[in-house]
This record gives C-alpha cells, structure tokens and sequence, in this order.
C-alpha cells in the first residue's frame, strides 16, 4: 500500500481503482478533495483527512476512553459526534 500527502485537486492515482474517501474521478484519472494521506491498496484509492473529525469504519483500529458501563456493554469517547458502544462478550 502505497502512502503520500496530497492538496485538494492532487493526483492520487492514474490506476482504474475503486473510489474510496475524499477521492474523486476526472478523466480517469483520481485526485484528492482534502488535505491528507493517500493510501492506495489493489484495490481502492482513498485520502484519510488530517483535518476535521474522523468517522471510523469497519475493521478500524480505535483508541477510547470508557465513560459509561451498561449492563450489556460499554459507551466509549472515540472523540467523533457520537459515542461508541462496545459490547460485553462473555467466554
């Protein structure tokens, strides 16, 4: 996976790839519309915004802070709009 800053209206890739995030199509060719990191893998191009608040997506990896114990599950700050809720598993 290959990883570069970029500027709105930056290049991203030339590949046929497909969209991910912050990207957009012109000509076939795809470019950024924010300020971030490019990371296109085999099979999607897309820009992770430095700025703004970040939306987490499946299979992300978070950091939080546990603000509220629930009888199922937890609430977690993730520092986005809402709060995260992580189930309690039992083993």
């Amino acid at each position: 996976m290959t990883k570069t800053i970029v500027m709105p209206g930056d290049l991203v890739t030339e590949e046929r790839k497909r969209l991910g995030g912050h990207v957009y199509l012109h000509e076939g060719k795809i470019y950024s519309d924010v300020i971030g990191i490019a990371r296109v893998n085999d099979n999607v191009a897309s820009v992770v915004p430095l700025e703004g608040s970040y939306a987490p997506t499946r299979g992300d990896i978070i950091i939080g802070v546990i603000k509220e114990e629930k009888v199922t599950g937890y609430l977690a700050d993730i520092n986005y709009f809402y709060q995260a809720y992580i189930q309690k598993k039992r083993f």
